[in-house]
């Protein structure tokens, strides 16, 4: 897939003779042609996760590329480099429609992906519908630091009464 990929990006698609590409995998690499590495390592991921199933395992994985593509690295050695493509990432795979953990499961990996999401000014330079789009990732991570908390108190009060319940 990578070699199709790596291929196609360089316009030698044509002029390689390899062996024939299932029908799947050529899709896939036409949908990867017409986007960024970002987008494809972020749909990759995310993509992975989807067919093993979401579980707390999975949100440490992608916690892990979230850390890796920290805002206070140099964007060079970031996976992910762009501010909005980080947003994205990070509460596409929190508040994904195919993953069903439960919040306390997941706590941990998405507090530690909260910490990563990249401020409020560095989306300044967008223009148009990327405005747009950061403004709205923007009040999503707001909601996200409130669900978070929501979340922690409800694990304190759970431990409260857990060890209220084994004093009596």
């Amino acid at each position: 897939w990578a070699l199709q990929v790596s291929v196609e990006k360089c316009g030698l698609g044509d002029a390689m003779k390899q062996a024939p590409v299932d029908v799947m995998t050529k899709a896939a690499v036409d949908k990867a042609c017409d986007q960024s590495v970002e987008d494809a390592i972020m749909q990759a991921v995310i993509g992975r996760v989807n067919r093993s199933g979401w579980d707390p395992a999975s949100f440490k994985m992608i916690a892990e590329v979230v850390a890796a593509s920290s805002p206070t690295m140099p964007s060079a050695e970031r996976i992910i480099e762009s501010p909005l493509t980080m947003m994205e990432f990070i509460l596409g795979a929190i508040y994904s429609e195919d993953q069903r953990c439960r919040a306390m499961d997941i706590f941990q990996s998405a507090d530690a992906m909260y910490g990563y999401i990249p401020q409020r000014e560095a989306g300044a330079n967008y223009k148009g519908r990327e405005a747009k789009r950061w403004e709205v990732l923007q009040q999503q991570a707001d909601e996200l630091a409130n669900h978070l908390g929501c979340v922690e108190v409800c694990s304190l009060n759970t431990t409260s009464v857990f060890h209220l319940a084994l004093q009596t």
